[in-house]
């Protein structure tokens, strides 16, 4: 099964349909959300896929005095991210490369984005 199929059905089990958006295997894709902004899948040349999406980028006063907050909800265990948990940057950037097996199957890259858009929202609520 392609990428694009695998988020096809991921989407449709999500209550989206899939027919409404065009995208292939390759571009990376972009899925709009009201409440935290976009999550992006990135395919990579590999067979991989990256997802990750934005919270707002912190000073570095603000990033000391929300530190155990910020480190407490990344660290939180995620199986379909391949390192376990999502990836922190200075940038504001979150996310990572999905397990193998996130990739080919809809249902788990179903609860995958769920997940991450519930992660994104946990995150950008810390303030």
């Amino acid at each position: 099964m392609t990428f694009k199929r695998t988020l096809c059905a991921a989407l449709d089990r999500l209550g989206a349909d899939s027919g409404r958006f065009q995208f292939d295997d390759y571009s990376t894709i972009a899925i709009s959300f009201d409440d935290v902004g976009d999550i992006f899948l990135e395919p990579q040349p590999d067979e991989r896929v990256l997802m990750w999406g934005l919270m707002e980028e912190l000073d570095e006063k603000a990033r000391n005095e929300l530190a155990v907050p910020l480190l407490a909800e990344a660290m939180r265990p995620g199986a379909h991210w391949e390192s376990g948990a999502p990836v922190l940057r200075l940038d504001g950037r979150v996310g990572g490369l999905l397990s193998r097996d996130c990739v080919n199957d809809p249902g788990q890259l179903a609860v995958a984005l769920r997940d991450f858009h519930e992660c994104l929202g946990r995150l950008q609520s810390i303030k």
